[in-house]
């Protein structure tokens, strides 16, 4: 048995009894584990295990076991902003449920913990629109997981795009735009206006305070919502959209 200590962000938080928890926490150094918190429910008030929180953690961990069992957690910043806020709450909920569907268990990424953590930060003091950073952050994490989007050229003739004209295609197959002497009827496309495509350039290409700089219209909002959750479907298997993604306004 060993002792482990990280940082990590719960990403869903289970009743088990009714003093204990079961814990998915997406962790620095171990990736994505569940965790037994037992007691963590006496008393009155918040948990201070609630969903997006970020703690640090102690755990007993055991190989045979699927479920390790927490021992100690101290609260780095529950992000109060966010937990005022309806629309950014949608936006944190949709960012650690994208999370927990997508990255397997103990599958290490370091470098997405640390853009989850830089988007809950961002989405706490953020004035602008929140739904903004649910994007950038679920196109950082396809990045993470082995696919790369391209919002610029043909992914089949490597075709520069340009933004004159009104109607773009992209293909879930490859992964980027596909330009019309490229496009084959039974490729999965989906249509893109050129709104939409700018946004998903500015986003993919630069730092997160870029995403509160954004005011997307109605309709870019869907395409946008659209192109991410079915890219997801598409690649990722038994994803079948997300559940937070019903709380979207559009």
């Amino acid at each position: 048995m060993e002792t482990v200590k990280t940082e990590g962000v719960i990403l869903r938080s289970m009743k088990h009894s009714e003093s204990s928890r079961i814990l998915t926490v997406f962790t620095e150094a171990q990736g994505k584990i569940s965790l037994m918190a037992k007691g963590i429910r006496k008393g009155k008030g918040r948990s201070p295990a609630d969903p997006f929180s970020y703690m640090n953690l102690v755990y007993s961990y055991k190989s045979s076991r699927d479920i390790q069992v927490l021992t100690q957690i101290e609260l780095v910043d529950a992000f109060m902003g966010i937990r005022e806020n309806m629309d950014k709450m949608r936006s944190a909920f949709a960012v650690c449920e994208l999370t927990l569907r997508t990255i397997e268990t103990q599958d290490s990424h370091p470098a997405l913990f640390a853009i989850l953590v830089e988007t809950l930060q961002a989405l706490n003091k953020t004035t602008g629109s929140p739904h903004n950073y649910f994007w950038r952050y679920g196109l950082r994490l396809i990045q993470e997981i082995g696919f790369g989007l391209d919002f610029n050229s043909c992914q089949s003739c490597g075709k520069e795009f340009t933004m004159e004209g009104g109607s773009f295609r992209f293909s879930f197959a490859n992964g980027g735009l596909i330009c019309g002497n490229c496009q084959d009827k039974s490729e999965s496309l989906v249509s893109l206006r050129g709104e939409s495509v700018r946004l998903l350039q500015y986003l993919n290409s630069g730092g997160i305070e870029r995403a509160g700089r954004l005011k997307p219209s109605s309709p870019a909002v869907k395409e946008i919502d659209g192109l991410l959750l079915g890219f997801l479907n598409y690649h990722v298997e038994g994803m079948k959209g997300l559940k937070t993604a019903e709380l979207f306004k559009y």
